[in-house]
């Protein structure tokens, strides 16, 4: 088929690329779905952009995990204050 995203004249938005033309008499329609970008998928531009059969694109970067809280914790320091009031109150009492 031989196109050529630059060639053929390819659509160029913020979604990707499309084409509509004739292949050997069929009338033919292409869409290249891109993740979507603030800017159009130019070609030879960066960071988004295309050549000849080519795209590029920039990702965002992944958003660091929260940190787990150990299993049971929220039981071990209830356990430990409880545990604390009932040596002071017991101490007063003495």
């Amino acid at each position: 088929m031989k196109l050529s995203f630059i060639n053929n004249n390819f659509e160029e938005t913020k979604e990707g690329l499309s084409w509509d033309g004739e292949v050997d008499g069929i009338l033919t329609s292409i869409t290249v779905k891109l993740p979507l970008q603030e800017s159009v998928y130019e070609a030879w531009q960066h960071p988004v952009g295309h050549c000849h059969g080519h795209v590029w694109w920039t990702m965002p970067a992944p958003s660091p995990s929260p940190t787990p809280t150990p299993p049971g914790f929220e039981a071990i320091f209830a356990i430990t204050s409880t545990l604390a009031v009932a040596f002071l109150v017991l101490r007063k009492k003495k």
